[in-house]
């Protein structure tokens, strides 16, 4: 018979969560980071292309982030 203590189910269901939190997040990320790399390759000005290089950045440090955070 396997018994768990109050602490270790609490840990475990906060676990499940931010997995499930951190793979929810992961998913329009990366459509963002797509539809910046798409926007990117359009003809347009240095702005434009400045702005979705920003974006495509920034994506994948938050993404970065997501997977330090799932490791743990």
């Amino acid at each position: 018979m396997i018994v768990l203590d109050k602490h270790h189910v609490t840990n475990h269901t906060l676990c499940k969560l931010a997995d499930g939190t951190i793979h929810e997040l992961k998913n329009p990320l990366t459509a963002i980071n797509a539809l910046a790399q798409l926007g990117q390759i359009t003809p347009g000005s240095d702005k434009k292309n400045t702005v979705f290089q920003r974006i495509i950045c920034e994506t994948e440090n938050l993404n970065k982030l997501l997977e330090e955070l799932n490791s743990r």
